[in-house]
């Protein structure tokens, strides 16, 4: 026995029906009955079909659903194809299985999924969400399955369904099989940063098998407590409404009624619990700093997820006697490298300093606020710069020299460039610490950052005595500890190794000694510009002067005294008067009070 149940605005479409079925066309309301074992086609609006499944849900026969404007959600629910024709066609041809099983959702039955929690975040048109994640953290929930499994976890919102609808709704989360009947599927969505709510945003759905990613949980089971922990009253869409509750309880509610629908895979009873939540923040310290801040631009990590590399970088810390040994050597080496002007020597001095790992020790220290390894790395810092201070200021007083050599004033007048040099040699030191595929023995960064040598001439400074000579190389040392500090600071910050608790403090902190040690590198950045422009001037000049090049050999500076050397070539030797019109117009690209010295030299 066929029959067709539809609403007024539905009747047109009895002459279809009746020209392929031997049916009866009955109206929806009240007073209808409907046969035991009856075959129904349904063309119900949304809220009229739960009425009808309130009154003949313990009813045995089989409905089929078919599609019009207004029941979208039977259509999602039960994947009927949007075209009438198509639907019919796919019922005459069978391709169909049947599902006896509705989601329940405190006492309520819900058509499709319903979503616990903040969903419309995500369903916002893209400025709006942008604009709410500024905003947005977790909300603190418990948990309890059917076989009373329990456990809390912090969560933006879980979307819960049908086993079968879920599936084909996020087909990446969900491993494909034929058990997809009797259980509630829940989607628990719990991003730990900025990022990864925005990532919410384009998952994808249709990649089979893919590994759950991070801020993501799955659970199936027949039934499911949800439970807000503080209190607060959780946001509930069901059946296109909005409902406010502090509890919410989903069960698989079987019923006689049979529902066609086009979704593979129904017919299996599996009823066995899954629970995925590895990737979820589930201790209390994690739920606490996701329920009670704003979500961090990038995730935090747990302590337990870096337990090595904090191993490692706690050993780094400590002056060992091996450190030790390899610093006097390498100071000891680049002081003489320095006096011998030898490049090679330097950078062999470079490679052999242990510096590096009690500085990247400290920039650890500093996101962590880890008190002890702030102590720690920082002690051997301090004691590391004494001790190269004393060594190297002991050799330039032991020696009779007192020429400042090609090597010795290359470290003299630090720039923003040479901070641009640091912070790029502690991203790629700090990445290196993180990650056991590149290594920390990074032996090019140890060359790029040059930590050594400019204290070894802050330390030739104090043993001859020169104040100038001192206080520009420190600034270079210094320029480099902080750019170091800095960048792999937010290295770690980014990897998701800062504090939960003071991320904000750390990033102010590392910011303020960047501002500082940028005051004074940029007036030395200042001369440095002030000299290129006179290279520039200079070879504009050339261009107006007939058989005569001049070159510029080399700018020293002796406090705000600068010094220009510079060669005239010519093809017979100038007069003095020729001589003093070129310094007269060299003398107009430079600051006043500057010594031109001149060397003519003869071509051939």
């Amino acid at each position: 026995m066929w029959l067709f149940v539809y609403q007024e605005d539905t009747k047109e479409y009895k002459d279809t029906l009746q020209k392929s079925f031997t049916i009866e066309s009955v109206p929806f309301d009240k007073r209808l009955s409907i046969q035991p074992n009856s075959k129904v086609f349904l063309m119900l609006d949304d809220e009229n079909f739960l009425a009808f499944v309130q009154k003949f849900s313990d009813l045995s026969c089989q409905i089929y659903i078919l599609p019009f404007a207004k029941n979208p959600l039977q259509q999602k629910a039960f994947n009927i194809p949007s075209n009438f024709d198509e639907a019919l066609q796919r019922y005459q041809e069978e391709k169909i299985a049947y599902t006896n099983t509705l989601l329940r959702c405190n006492e309520m039955t819900s058509i499709g999924c319903v979503t616990i929690g903040k969903s419309d975040v995500i369903q916002k048109d893209l400025l709006s969400f942008l604009k709410a994640l500024l905003s947005l953290h977790l909300l603190p929930l418990k948990i309890t399955t059917k076989e009373d499994q329990e456990f809390k976890s912090a969560a933006l919102f879980i979307e819960a369904g049908n086993e079968a609808l879920m599936t084909k709704k996020r087909l990446s989360f969900f491993k494909t099989s034929d058990n997809q009947c009797k259980r509630i599927a829940a989607i628990i969505y719990a991003p730990k940063s900025l990022l990864q709510a925005l990532r919410l945003k384009f998952l994808p759905k249709n990649q089979e098998n893919q590994p759950l990613p991070e801020g993501i949980g799955v659970i199936k089971s027949a039934k499911l407590l949800i439970t807000s922990l503080d209190g607060q009253a959780l946001d509930l869409h069901i059946n296109g409404k909005l409902v406010s509750t502090k509890n919410v309880e989903l069960e698989s509610k079987e019923m006689a009624m049979q529902i066609a629908t086009t979704f593979s895979c129904v017919s299996a009873e599996e009823t066995k619990e899954s629970i995925r939540i590895q990737k979820l923040p589930t201790n209390e310290e994690l739920i606490n700093f996701y329920t009670k801040k704003h979500l961090p631009l990038l995730p935090i990590a747990a302590e337990e997820d870096f337990a090595e590399l904090f191993t490692k970088l706690r050993q780094n810390a400590k002056m060992s006697v091996a450190y030790t040994v390899l610093l006097i050597i390498s100071v000891l080496m680049a002081t003489t490298g320095l006096f011998q002007n030898s490049a090679p020597t330097i950078i062999g001095a470079m490679i052999l300093a242990p510096l590096m790992g009690p500085i990247i020790s400290l920039a650890m220290a500093a996101v962590r606020f880890d008190a002890t390894l702030l102590r720690q790395s920082l002690k051997s810092v301090v004691l590391s710069t004494l001790l190269a201070l004393l060594l190297s200021a002991s050799f330039a007083a032991l020696l009779s020299l007192r020429h400042i050599t090609e090597q010795m004033a290359m470290r003299t007048h630090p720039t923003l460039l040479d901070l641009a040099v640091a912070i790029l040699a502690g991203i790629a030191a700090a990445y290196g610490h993180a990650n056991s595929k590149v290594g920390e023995s990074l032996a090019g960064v140890a060359i790029a950052v040059a930590l050594v040598p400019p204290l070894c001439v802050a330390g030739i400074g104090i043993g001859w005595m020169q104040p100038n000579l001192f206080f520009g190389s420190i600034l270079l040392f210094l320029a480099n500890v902080i750019g170091i500090i800095f960048a792999a600071g937010m290295v770690f910050y980014l990897l998701g190794f800062a504090s939960q608790k003071y991320v904000a403090a750390a990033f102010f902190i590392k910011t303020i000694m960047v501002a500082f040690i940028i005051i004074p590198l940029w007036l030395s950045t200042r001369t440095f510009l002030t000299e290129e422009n006179l290279y520039s001037k200079i070879a504009l000049l050339n261009k107006n002067i007939d058989s005569t090049t001049i070159q510029i050999e080399k700018i020293t500076l002796q406090g705000n005294h600068m010094e220009v050397y510079v060669d005239i070539f010519a093809s017979k030797r100038l007069s003095p008067t020729t001589k003093q019109a070129l310094i007269k117009k060299i003398k107009k690209f430079v600051p006043p009070h500057t010594t031109i010295i001149v060397s003519n030299k003869e071509r051939y």
